[in-house]
C-alpha cells in the first residue's frame, strides 16, 4: 500500500491483526499522523518494519506524531529505540504488554512525553511504580503517570497515598509546581 498517498492522516488504529509480525513498510511517510493505536496483534514482535536491520524506522519519519496507544502486544518485549526520535510525543500509553518488562534508557531523555500510562503490564508496573521500582528514576520527570489504572504522578507532584484520600497533598503545601 501505497502510504505516501495518506498527506492529510491524522488517526491509525492498527488492531485485529493476529498474523502481523512488523508494523508495515512505508508508514513512515504518513508524517501528519498524530495518534497511533497498535493492538490486538498476537504475533507483533515488533514495532518497527520488517525489513529494517534496526528499529530506527519507521519512527524517525513520525513529525506530528502525538499520543501512541500499544496494547494487548503479548510478544513484545522492547519499545523500539527509533522512538526515542519522535520529538512531537506527548502521550504513550503501554496496555496488557505482559512480556514488556523494562523501560528503554533513552526515555528518560524525553523532554515531550507528558503522560505515561501503563497498566495491566505486571512486570513493568512493578519496576515503575511506587517512586521506589527500578525504572522510576527513567520516567520521574514525566509529569502525569498512571500505573495499573491509578496516577501516582499528576502535573509532576507524586501522590503520596491515594488510599489514605492524601493525593496531592505536596500541592498543598507548595512541593510541587
Amino acid at each position: 500500500m501505497p502510504w505516501q498517498g495518506f498527506r492529510s492522516l491524522q488517526s491509525l488504529t492498527i488492531e485485529l491483526l493476529p498474523k502481523l509480525v512488523s508494523l508495515p513498510k512505508g508508514l513512515q511517510y504518513v508524517t501528519t499522523l498524530r495518534d497511533l493505536y497498535i493492538g490486538i496483534c498476537d504475533q507483533l514482535g515488533s514495532l518497527s518494519n520488517e525489513d529494517e536491520d534496526d528499529d530506527d524506522m519507521p519512527w524517525q519519519g513520525f513529525r506530528s506524531l502525538q499520543s501512541l496507544h500499544i496494547y494487548w502486544l503479548p510478544k513484545l518485549v522492547s519499545l523500539p529505540k527509533g522512538l526515542q526520535y519522535v520529538t512531537t510525543l506527548r502521550d504513550l500509553t503501554i496496555e496488557s504488554c505482559h512480556n514488556l518488562t523494562t523501560l528503554p534508557e533513552w526515555i528518560s531523555n524525553s523532554s515531550s512525553l507528558s503522560t505515561l500510562k501503563i497498566n495491566d503490564c505486571s512486570k513493568l508496573s512493578k519496576r515503575c511504580r511506587n517512586n521506589m521500582g527500578m525504572d522510576w528514576s527513567k520516567i520521574a520527570h514525566i509529569p502525569n503517570i498512571q500505573i495499573d489504572y491509578k496516577w501516582i504522578q499528576e502535573d509532576g507532584c507524586y501522590q503520596y497515598s491515594s488510599s489514605t484520600g492524601l493525593c496531592g497533598v505536596g500541592k498543598w503545601f507548595g512541593l510541587c509546581n
